[in-house]
Formats: C-alpha cells, structure tokens, sequence
C-alpha cells in the first residue's frame, strides 16, 4: 500500500492562525501610518489651494480609535472682527449683524470644512477632500503596506 506523507504543515497552520489574528498594537499601527497620510495630504491641499488664513489647515487633526481613524478640523473658527458702533455708518445695522444669530460669531472647523467641500447656495463646492484624498493615495497605500510589511516579518513570514 503506498503511503504520503510530509513535514512542517503544523507550522504553516500555525503561521495563518497568527495572520488571521491582528492584535491592537498593529491595528493601531496601520491605522496611524494611514491617517497620518491623509492627513499630510489634505493639510498641504488646504495650504496650496485655500489658505487665506491658514486656520483650516491648521485645524485638521487625526484620531485614533481601537478600530478606525478619523481625519477631521478641530475646533472654532477664529471671530471675524466687526466694525465698532463708532466706526458704522448711522441705519447700517452693523451693530445687529454683528451678533450673527445670538452666537458668538464664530463656527466649527468642521463646518467650515464641510461648506468648502460640499458649498452653499451662495458658494460653489471645492471638493478639496475629495482631491487631496486622491492625492493621498500612493503615500496611503505606501505606509499601510509598510506597516503591514512590519507586521508580517515580526511574525516570521
């Protein structure tokens, strides 16, 4: 009767159960290097396409959380400084304008991101998300496949 055998397909099972399973420390890593070129990405767009101020640039942060990253502007949009009373013209209003709804004046970043990427009746879209994450996509897949590079010689493939 003839017979098969072979060696060392304990250890390659082995080594798929330990692909199959990501611990947090390398999800976190995958993660942040992925985060950290969008974000790269999208602060060097703001900067190079809409910077006046250089506030919503400045604003966009990552957050890493145990199974996903955020890109987003934090924060408040700095007050815009209004004419004083002694300054306005009499019946202009300045003084009732200046208090924008019985807020403070200022908005989030996040909305000022949102109405730069998606518009307003009275502002056409910019779609600067949407371009700088095209962008971003060589230096993403880049350090997500270095990070998933790390993980697999630590584990020994």
């Amino acid at each position: 009767m003839a017979g098969f055998s072979f060696n060392g397909i304990d250890s390659i099972s082995a080594s798929f159960a330990e692909l199959a399973e990501m611990d947090d420390e390398t999800r976190e890593k995958l993660l942040r290097a992925g985060g950290e070129a969008i974000e790269r990405h999208q602060k060097e767009y703001l900067q190079q396409h809409h910077s006046r101020t250089g506030e919503l640039a400045g604003a966009i942060t990552l957050e890493v959380h145990p199974k996903s990253a955020l890109v987003v502007p934090r924060g408040k949009q700095k007050r815009v400084k209004h004419r004083v009373k002694s300054q306005s013209h009499k019946g202009s209003g300045g003084a009732r304008r200046s208090k924008h709804h019985g807020k403070t004046g200022a908005s989030s970043m996040m909305d000022v991101g949102y109405y730069l990427e998606f518009g307003t009746p009275r502002m056409a879209a910019r779609h600067w998300m949407e371009n700088a994450n095209k962008e971003a996509e060589p230096d993403f897949d880049a350090a997500i496949a270095a990070a998933w590079n790390e993980h697999l010689n630590k584990i020994g493939f």
